[in-house]
């Protein structure tokens, strides 16, 4: 992929992100361990994250997401160089992901170790992503360049949504936003979340209900 291609990506996803926040608030969803979330919430608003297992080429993405979630929301991303007990996120790029709960997954987020009341917290947990069948799923639907980009970018934003505990959507059921499932066409409005998720984080650390 090239450099200027992945930087127009984030350049145009700053403006989907500036257009989303002033939509209109999706459909009540579920978050963190209410049924449909991905069963943790995050243990603070503070982030970290590291690269266990991903191509230097590829890490620019991942910085990014974060770096959104930092701006995007109440919560403050912070970089490791290396990966240890007290990292929140660990990055991998793998194919296939292993232990998934279905087959052959874009991505996946599981919490590895958990903590507080009924283990409902996550201290450390997974981000992983599987390029390998995001380009299949592109190729199959016929998209280019840009379009591979654009889901690659969305899944790994998906997947760091999880970390913050936001629920995923069936694609159409809810306004667009990083939080929809599978492949989507282009359109930079997947790579933002949307103003009721980003209202449910602000929640989870003190803002008013969603």
């Amino acid at each position: 992929m090239t450099k200027w291609l992945s930087s127009a990506i984030v350049i145009l996803a700053a403006v989907a992100v500036l257009a989303g926040s002033v939509g209109t608030a999706g459909a009540e969803d579920d978050y963190g361990v209410q049924p449909g979330g991905p069963g943790y919430m995050p243990d603070s608003s503070d982030h970290w994250y590291c690269f266990a297992y991903v191509a230097s080429g590829s890490r620019q993405r991942y910085h990014d997401a974060m770096a959104y979630l930092d701006y995007g929301t109440v919560m403050t991303d912070h970089y490791s160089s290396t990966c240890g007990p007290s990292t929140d996120v660990w990055s991998y790029e793998i194919s296939p992901i292993p232990n998934a709960p279905v087959e052959y997954p874009r991505g996946y987020a599981p919490c590895m170790v958990r903590t507080g009341l009924f283990g409902w917290f996550c201290e450390a947990g997974n981000l992983e992503i599987d390029p390998v069948v995001i380009w299949l799923e592109t190729l199959a639907a016929g998209g280019g360049a840009w379009d591979l980009e654009l889901n690659l970018n969305k899944t790994i934003r998906h997947e760091t949504g999880h970390t913050a505990g936001l629920a995923h959507f069936e694609l159409g059921s809810r306004p667009n936003s990083a939080m929809a499932s599978g492949h989507v066409p282009l359109n930079f409005a997947f790579l933002a979340y949307s103003p009721h998720e980003v209202c449910h984080i602000y929640n989870r650390f003190g803002g008013p209900p969603c």
